[in-house]
Parts: C-alpha cells; sequence; structure tokens
C-alpha cells in the first residue's frame, strides 16, 4: 500500500497521520488489463479510482459507436462523477486505454471515513467542489470556447494524449468533429498529421 500515499499528497494540508491511519484498510490497489470495464453502462460507480499508472477513458454509446467524453491520466481520479456521487445507474463506461494500476475506494467507505473525520469529510467537499468546477469548466469552454483554443489547452495540459489516443477520441473529447479537427490542426500550434 506504500503507492497510496502519493494520493494523499494532494490532501496533506487537511489530512493528519491518524486520518490516513484510518483510511489505509479501506483502499484497495486494483490492477487492469487494457481495455478492461472499470464500469459498463447501466452499473452504479461505487468506486474511485486514483491513478498510479495507466490511462482510463470514460465513453458514452452514441448511435452504436463508442464515444470518448473524457480521459483521466496518472495522478487523476477516474469515475463517473454523476453515478458515483447518486448512487444511480452510469450512463458512461470506463475503459481502461491501457494497462492500468489504481488505488481504489468504494462508497460506502467513504461514507464512513466522513462520518468518522471532519477532516476526511473535508476533503470530500473540496474534492466534490474541484470535480464539479472541472466539468462545468469543460461545458463551457465547449459552448463558449473556439475549438482551436479548447484544442490548445487540451494539448498544453496532457500533449501525451498525442501518442495515447487517436485524432477521434481527441475530437470527440473536444465536442467536435474529426473532420473539423483535420481542418484546423493545419493552423495549431501542436501537431495532428500523425493521426491522418
Amino acid at each position: 500500500m506504500e503507492k497510496a500515499h502519493i494520493l494523499f499528497k494532494e490532501f496533506s494540508d487537511f489530512i493528519s497521520n491518524q486520518d490516513i491511519e484510518l483510511a489505509q484498510p479501506m483502499l484497495k490497489v486494483i490492477s487492469f488489463k487494457q481495455n478492461d470495464l472499470l464500469l459498463k453502462e447501466g452499473e452504479v460507480c461505487t468506486f474511485i479510482y486514483f491513478i498510479i499508472q495507466g490511462v482510463a477513458l470514460n465513453t458514452i454509446l452514441e448511435h452504436s459507436k463508442e464515444r470518448v467524453v473524457h480521459a483521466s491520466f496518472e495522478g487523476e481520479f477516474s469515475f463517473a462523477l454523476y453515478s458515483f456521487y447518486s448512487q444511480k445507474p452510469s450512463e458512461v463506461y470506463i475503459r481502461a486505454l491501457t494497462d492500468m494500476e489504481v488505488v481504489g475506494i468504494d462508497y460506502k467507505n467513504v461514507q464512513i471515513l466522513y462520518d468518522k473525520s471532519k477532516n476526511w469529510e473535508r476533503v470530500g467537499r473540496i474534492f466534490a467542489e474541484r470535480t464539479l468546477i472541472e466539468s462545468l469548466r469543460a461545458k463551457y469552454d465547449i459552448q463558449h470556447k473556439t475549438a482551436h483554443y479548447r484544442y490548445n489547452k487540451l494539448i498544453g495540459q496532457r500533449p501525451e494524449i498525442l501518442q495515447l489516443l487517436s485524432l477521434g477520441q481527441i475530437a470527440d473529447i473536444l465536442g467536435i468533429s474529426q473532420e473539423t479537427l483535420n481542418r484546423m490542426s493545419l493552423f495549431s500550434s501542436y501537431p495532428t498529421e500523425r493521426f491522418l
């Protein structure tokens, strides 16, 4: 469980060693193989995964075609936001794009941590706020920012995405067609020709 300590670095200002000791038995280190499903559409999302190694894709089926709505990388969390917090069936799949190693905690244990520790309750609130803000920001960008802006922002934050995802998957995340991304790439700061 040594690798789980990476998880706590982000919240080191809010939690004590006692809080960490309380959480340790509730955490599971889990490995997934490439293309394994972490969550199926229609299932309730009962786990939050912190990615130690690998990449996960949140996808939906649209007209019988898989469309990527979000990618999660090393050092990030992977889960279905609405399903986890509402404990209702998920509309998304979560699939391992690569072999993965994660640290997971289930919904019931998260609630136990909140009940036993004000510090964990604070961490949960901060985590939920950050996740919601990121989700709203992404939605705002799709509605109000240009495709060129969104592409440069995404690649600037995660340049490795060019090696890991296809051009079509990147276009899905940006909320544009692959054809638009092809045309836009002619004027972009980052090359996409390798996917053509």
